[in-house]
């Protein structure tokens, strides 16, 4: 299973796959690509699967950013709103073995987010 947040603007997406126990892969593709293996346990912040379920239950646009970091800060997750319902996601993968660093930024739409909230959910809880 996949799942992927295409951004509205590019051809850039954010693609997580291959989710077994508590890792998961997550691939930047478009201008530039990259991927990494993610370690998702939490045990001191919101899980990244919490942080989807909030976005889908938006109701209008926020104030602030919602984020979130893997516990060994190989991947990170903000997401930002502004009045006019444009959400702008920043994605960022850090490889401290291969000394890389991919940032990309994605727009979708206000719209979106129950969407993708949905995915994030099949995807994070499969086999669960």
């Amino acid at each position: 299973m996949k799942f992927e947040i295409l951004d509205n603007r590019s051809i850039r997406k954010v693609r997580f796959t291959s989710k077994e126990a508590e890792y998961f892969t997550v691939e930047i593709c478009g201008d530039i690509s990259g991927s990494i293996r993610v370690y998702s346990y939490c045990p001191h912040s919101d899980t990244i699967d919490s942080v989807f379920k909030k976005l889908g239950s938006m109701l209008e646009p926020w104030d602030g950013e919602l984020n979130w970091v893997s516990l060994e800060g190989e991947f990170s997750l903000k997401l930002s709103c502004d009045s006019l319902g444009h959400v702008f996601l920043r994605v960022e993968i850090d490889n401290d073995n291969e000394e890389f660093t991919i940032n990309c930024g994605l727009n979708v739409d206000f719209g979106q987010l129950k969407e993708i909230s949905k995915n994030a959910n099949d995807f994070f809880n499969e086999n669960s």
